[in-house]
């Protein structure tokens, strides 16, 4: 008869189902490490279409290093599918990524086209995490959910697919252990045969049911052939043989036989019908039955140690009458809450005089469990209740009982406890067979008439922050965030902002939003000219840790599409940067505090056909007469049209104190429709007075498109004179463009090593912060937003699950650091880099520029200029 608890089997675990959705989340999440297995990728590319006639070498070496190892034939689908399983399970963590790439080059999982459809060419896939749900009445299969959002991009003279294509593809999965020729037990996992099983569900307002059954046909494919899951390795002592489903919504389960013993296991799961989860994570039921082996070697030890028990009556005539123990009976009745163990024992004697007896008791017995140790142990519930002969006192006869009972207890308690900690073991090893940070705890146990359950919770790693990231494609016409992406989660939308305007001045700048549910590409609107900052902020959802779905809205991403740089120096030799303004700023706002960043001029050395634009620098002196009067007016009279210089406003140390309005006034107009590139940058510790050699007054200068420096005039500018001059040594070079900057290194990308010194001494490595969050922070100390960004970072050393701040200066001395952090009140460690060394490695040219890196070594954000936190703010000081 099966146990109510357990069914067939000695032992039953449930696990919760959005527990396990949680773990495929982590596994979602450790896609950040490429080198993690196993794990979901959240972006592919595949190829649609028929394969190109012609491989390149590398692809060509890979095919043949395939065939080499007599692993590919190339007859079947399906043996392709089986040789990239079987590649991938002898592969090492660290190459299964470069092998993806490479079998995916080698188009061995094309997609076939059907010939009434000529679409052919590239799709660009962004994965969510998975999640399963379980069939109802189903043995040992899932049904896979994912949301994909992709982007097409047809080859020459193909047709295209249905778009945008957006929607949550679902996939019926079957599970089961397989033992493979080493002798390694692994589970291997794989997908339907019945297509209609396979579907794809366009979301709201995007493609037709017509474009959604073509769509569906193209996934059925791609599902089969290039999502292929692999074998995860199980624990020698985990035996898995299948599994189902029990109760539904938040309290679901997921119940699989346990088996404790050698035995093989028996029986069907759909034996197990009772729901003994609740609302824990996690439950493990062992049956009485099972449980029943170890209560009677404690029965068996209470008749051992009642047989060395003692107990004699005095007579000061007749002597004394010692008595033997024997246990005549002992029960045993499993309660709620309780083991309640019944007996009597007789006490019989040799002396005539002295008559025999009994002592019967009741003694109720508890499995309690200690959550710190996390030991289980069989303990007394409080004394026996005894009767005795009328000749036995009754504390001597409830002490004997006691004796017998404590004798037996410890044995009993050790194998349980054995018992219970080898199947929490079994748990957590098959648990970090897909999540290595996975850990299995009790807190809570139960005694039941049926057997005994204990429950509790399933730690696994915390969430990282969301990656966001975009590039500029079609030559600058459209930016992509199809590497953008939540960890443990999917993006419900995308949300641009873009700063409008040629113009680096911040009156002649506007803004324009843009939401995206339904694709990651974001051409830019027909509307918007110059574009100066672009910024991405994404909003979605992701799993916890614990298995909830909570919202996600990550922090708002910009990068500046800067000027060329275009002097030609050492960049840690002179102060020469550019202010880049935040959009739309109040007309009574200080120029200080809407400067979002600074921007360095200074380009590496660079071949002598490298052209850049035309510059004029301006120098406005104190005196500030209008000068972009005199500039407009001097272009306006060039007879070489074609000719489109930059424009550079270098004004006095401090000009940058006065208001928008004041400003405006002061500096003059700017002609209607203007489409050139108007700079303007404040003499910073005369920095760049110093590099042009100039002194207090107005000064104008000429640098053409290779970087020579080709005309001066010190004073008063005049039109004429300055229109001569760009006539005469303008280069024919290309306008003046803006390219967005960018570092050496993007998110989702490993951080560079470095050893870093901060001002008193202390040397820090990323390799030795491993396991926390870091932010590196690369800043001047006469960067106005760069002390905003300081500040606002040292609020956040408040909290001790906040990131480890490394604020990198360079170029200045440790006396200027020194005299920041006691002006300032600063705790965090300031780094010292005075040739500019790490700031070089980084390719950082903006200041503030702020790099984000989680516990894994992974950049997962990179911000030029003031972040998101107090952007706003800055606006409206």
């Amino acid at each position: 008869m099966a146990n109510n608890l357990t069914g067939d089997f000695e032992a039953v675990l449930q696990v919760s189902l959005r527990q396990i959705n949680g773990i495929l989340a982590t596994m979602h999440q450790s896609r950040v490490d490429p080198n993690t297995s196993p794990s979901f990728a959240h972006t592919a590319s595949i190829h649609v279409g028929s394969p190109p006639p012609w491989l390149d070498a590398p692809a060509r070496r890979f095919a043949e290093w395939v065939g080499a190892v007599g692993k590919y034939t190339g007859a079947t689908q399906q043996s392709a599918v089986a040789a990239r399983r079987s590649l991938l399970q002898q592969m090492p963590p660290g190459a299964t990524q470069r092998f993806e790439e490479a079998w995916t080059t080698l188009d061995m999982d094309r997609i076939v086209v059907a010939p009434s459809g000529r679409a052919e060419g590239r799709a660009d896939v962004q994965i969510s995490n998975p999640t399963i749900s379980v069939p109802a009445g189903s043995v040992s299969k899932v049904t896979v959910h994912a949301f994909v959002r992709a982007q097409f991009y047809p080859d020459p003279g193909a047709s295209s697919l249905p778009a945008p294509i957006h929607g949550e593809v679902t996939a019926l999965y079957g599970a089961r252990p397989v033992v493979l020729p080493d002798g390694r037990r692994v589970l291997r996992v794989e997908i339907t045969a019945d297509n209609n099983q396979i579907q794809f569900h366009r979301a709201p307002g995007t493609i037709t049911a017509a474009a959604e059954q073509e769509i569906t046909g193209r996934v059925r494919h791609v599902m089969r052939t290039h999502f292929v899951p692999l074998d995860v390795t199980l624990p020698g002592d985990f035996a898995l043989s299948e599994f189902a489903s029990l109760g539904g919504g938040p309290t679901e389960a997921i119940v699989l036989p346990l088996q404790l013993s050698a035995a093989p296991a028996g029986g069907s799961v759909t034996s197990v019908t009772n729901h003994f989860l609740g609302s824990s994570e996690f439950a493990i039921a062992v049956s009485k039955e099972y449980i029943q082996q170890f209560f009677d070697a404690l029965m068996g030890s209470i008749r051992a140690s009642a047989a060395n028990l003692q107990f004699s009556v005095r007579s000061a005539v007749l002597g004394t009458a010692n008595y033997t123990f024997t246990v005549a009976s002992l029960t045993m009745v499993w309660k709620a809450g309780a083991i309640e163990v019944s007996g009597s024992i007789n006490l019989t004697t040799p002396a005539w005089w002295s008559p025999n007896g009994y002592i019967s008791f009741t003694q109720n017995l508890g499995v309690v469990l200690d959550v710190p140790s996390q030991t289980v142990s069989v303990t007394a519930l409080g004394d026996p209740e005894v009767s005795e002969s009328w000749f036995i006192p009754h504390d001597s006869a409830v002490n004997r009982v006691k004796q017998a009972r404590d004798a037996a207890l410890p044995a009993a308690s050790a194998s349980i406890n054995n018992n219970f900690a080898a199947a929490r073991t079994k748990l957590a090893s098959a648990l970090t067979s897909f999540d290595k940070w996975s850990s299995a705890t009790y807190n809570t146990l139960e005694v039941s008439p049926d057997g005994i359950v204990v429950r509790g919770a399933i730690g696994t790693r915390h969430r990282y922050n969301p990656i966001v990231h975009y590039e500029a494609i079609d030559g600058g016409a459209a930016f992509s965030a199809f590497h953008s992406w939540i960890p443990g989660g999917r993006i419900e939308s995308f949300d641009w902002t873009w700063v409008e305007g040629a113009s680096l001045i911040p009156w002649f700048n506007r803004t324009k939003h843009i939401t995206l549910e339904h694709q990651f590409v974001c051409p830019k609107p027909a509307d918007v000219t110059g574009v100066n900052r672009i910024c991405l902020q994404i909003r979605g959802t992701r799993i916890t840790a614990e298995g909830l779905a909570e919202e996600v809205i990550a922090g708002e991403v910009c990068t500046n599409n800067s000027h060329e740089p275009f002097l030609v120096l050492p960049s840690w030799w002179m102060k020469l940067h550019i202010a880049d303004w935040l959009p739309d700023p109040p007309f009574d706002a200080v120029l200080y505090d809407i400067i979002a960043s600074h921007v360095n001029v200074v380009a590496e050395p660079r071949g002598p056909d490298h052209l850049t634009a035309n510059t004029i620098v301006h120098f406005a002196g104190s005196r500030m007469e209008r000068p972009l009067e005199g500039l407009f007016q001097a272009m306006s009279q060039m007879r070489r049209r074609e000719v489109s210089p930059r424009v550079v406003l270098v004004l006095p140390e401090g000009a940058f104190g006065a208001r928008v309005r004041e400003m405006e006034e002061r500096l003059g107009s700017v002609p209607e429709g203007f489409r050139g590139q108007l700079l303007m940058a404040e003499d910073s510790a005369r920095g760049w007075s110093s590099a042009f050699a100039v002194g207090d007054g107005p000064s104008t200068h000429v640098i053409n498109g290779r970087g020579d420096f080709a005309w001066k005039h010190d004073g008063r500018l005049e039109p004429a004179a300055l229109a001569q001059a760009l006539d005469e040594f303008a280069v024919d070079a290309p306008p003046p463009r803006s390219v967005p900057l960018q570092l050496t290194v993007r998110a989702g990308a490993h951080a560079p090593g470095h050893v870093f010194t901060d001002v008193p001494g202390n040397q820090f490595s990323l390799r030795r912060l491993r396991g926390r969050t870091v932010n590196l922070m690369f800043w001047q100390s006469w960067s106005a937003p760069c002390v905003r960004e300081l500040r606002r970072l040292q609020d956040t050393t408040a909290d001790q699950r906040g990131p480890f701040v490394l604020a990198i200066n360079g170029g200045e001395s440790q006396e200027v650091l020194a005299d920041m952090r006691t002006r300032h009140g600063l705790s965090v460690a300031l780094i010292h880099d005075p040739d500019q060394v790490v700031a070089s490695a980084y390719g950082v040219r903006c200041w503030p520029t702020s790099v984000s890196i989680n516990e894994e070594g992974i950049v997962d954000r990179v911000q030029f200029g003031l972040g998101h936190e107090h952007r706003k703010d800055a606006a409206g000081a």
